[in-house]
């Protein structure tokens, strides 16, 4: 009989603490910190952010990572629905925390911003202001910005040329960062190992190197 009464005062003693404070447990679960919202990576580019997309973002998808993917064949930062930041304002609203940006230099696949000849001073100069800008605005709302150093292509199709812009753009900024998809791709040797046999698109093995790279800068 002690321990039944034990037990019946300790039940009674816990009834009379939610009677007398009936939102002490309830309080107690409201004070616990919401779980935070997942990082929003947006990858961005032509037919070589299409080929290693699946992969890379299957991986990041895996660690917890939100991923939005815009990604166009044939497109450049020079087509008319691109430039003077229009694609770039479009993609912002999309706030993403993370923005991953890829462009082999492709012009005239799509209708372009201007009848400026590739390859001319003009051309190279216009096309490092539509990278500055289209990294000025995707970086207002405060997200990290990696460009990526594209693969050489066979022939050389003037990859360094716009390598070297996203160069200087990136060093424009204490935000933006590089992904080396150069050096590990064989710099400014050719690998056919990692391309398809039309020397500008990546084969299975060289969209799954990237795709690692990509994933290995988001971290």
């Amino acid at each position: 009989m002690g321990r039944i009464r034990t037990v019946m005062a300790g039940a009674i003693t816990c009834m009379c603490v939610a009677a007398l404070w009936p939102n002490a447990v309830a309080g107690a679960a409201d004070s616990a910190e919401p779980e935070p919202a997942p990082l929003h990576v947006l990858l961005v580019g032509d037919s070589i952010t299409m080929s290693y997309q699946d992969e890379a973002a299957a991986v990041l998808r895996a660690r917890g990572y939100q991923v939005t993917v815009d990604a166009l064949g044939g497109s450049g930062l020079r087509d008319l629905f691109a430039c003077h930041g229009r694609r770039p304002k479009a993609l912002r609203r999309l706030d993403a925390d993370v923005v991953v940006y890829q462009s082999i230099g492709v012009y005239g696949m799509r209708p372009r911003c201007s009848a400026t000849l590739r390859g001319t001073p003009r051309f190279f100069r216009q096309w490092e202001n539509e990278a500055a800008m289209a990294q000025r605005i995707l970086t207002r709302n405060g997200a990290r910005f990696l460009w990526i150093l594209n693969p050489q292509t066979e022939p050389p199709w003037a990859v360094d040329r716009f390598n070297a812009i996203y160069q200087t753009t990136a060093g424009a900024d204490d935000d933006t960062e590089l992904i080396d998809a150069w050096s590990p791709f064989g710099g400014a040797t050719y690998n056919p190992a990692l391309h398809d046999p039309d020397g500008i698109h990546l084969n299975q093995a060289g969209q799954s190197l990237l795709a690692r790279l990509v994933v290995d800068a988001v971290g």
